[in-house]
């Protein structure tokens, strides 16, 4: 059914101005509407927890409305210390404001390139490294803000004030209920967003680059922007990897025959830094 179809139904109930729709008529028009979306694979939670990538390259397509407002809701149900739920959601589509984001992320972002560059090539962040010694530090800025690019960019701000939910001792001690709560929350979008056959990107946010946004987006002081959420199609595939479970797993007590030392941990790290290598074209970073 065509949505002109639904609308001139709507005129012909009643001429000269819009009806308010019959329950059937709005589950229609909805339906037409989001046409473009797409039967996603019925898939359960333990799949959609293993499937779920960090994204760093979208396709030039939108997503579904009602994709965005399920990754909302699922967000809004996430787990936060004493039910404070401290959070609130800044949908961004708008291109100008990306634009500006993108902007001052690179400008701060320039502070992390320093640093990294000090590092041996080996054990740099794969971000930081240039595919092919033909390329230079301009391809590494290049990829900087390719979030930017994604349709949908949801800013997770923060209400620290809500912290008064929980106990004196909490506060007092600054055991990180805050931040620990917004992690969920975000890592929520992420899952919802994997549900969903989309992929995301969680972009942490240095504080100097935050309070810079936080201008940008118009947030009130008192609140905290707490990262960036891009969302969209994948346009690659990397490769998954996760350490065995063998190597993770302790009973009772700690197992020491799985405590690594300052040499197993610098190969575990140039270990790590091969397999994003060899995870495709396009290199990723962190929280993969």
């Amino acid at each position: 059914m065509e949505v002109s179809y639904l609308l001139g139904l709507r005129q012909e109930k009643s001429p000269g101005r819009v009806s308010h729709l019959t329950c059937l008529e709005e589950k229609a028009l909805r339906y037409a509407s989001n046409k473009e979306e797409v039967k996603v694979k019925d898939r359960g939670f333990f799949e959609v927890v293993k499937e779920r990538r960090s994204i760093r390259k979208f396709k030039d397509e939108p997503i579904p409305e009602s994709y965005l407002e399920k990754i909302l809701e699922a967000a809004r149900w996430a787990m936060s210390g004493a039910n404070s739920q401290p959070w609130q959601f800044i949908v961004i589509k708008n291109r100008e404001v990306k634009d500006r984001l993108a902007s001052v992320y690179s400008r701060y972002r320039e502070i992390t390139l320093a640093l990294e560059l000090t590092r041996l090539e080996e054990y740099r962040q794969p971000a930081f490294r240039a595919p092919d010694s033909t390329q230079s530090i301009e391809a590494i800025r290049s990829r900087f803000t390719a979030w930017s690019k994604a349709p949908v960019i949801i800013a997770l701000v923060g209400d620290p004030r809500l912290l008064q939910a929980s106990t004196l001792a909490a506060r007092l001690y600054e055991i990180h209920t805050f931040d620990q709560s917004l992690a969920i929350c975000a890592y929520t979008i992420h899952l919802a967003a994997s549900a969903l056959g989309l992929g995301a990107q969680w972009i942490s946010l240095l504080p100097p680059i935050a309070e810079a946004m936080k201008e940008e987006l118009a947030v009130p002081r008192e609140l905290v922007l707490f990262n960036l959420n891009a969302i969209g199609y994948p346009d690659y595939e990397p490769v998954p990897y996760r350490r065995e479970l063998s190597s993770l797993l302790h009973y009772d007590r700690y197992d020491m025959a799985n405590f690594m030392n300052m040499e197993d941990v610098q190969k575990y790290i140039l270990h790590q830094r091969k397999m994003h290598a060899s995870g495709g074209a396009y290199r990723v970073g962190s929280k993969d």
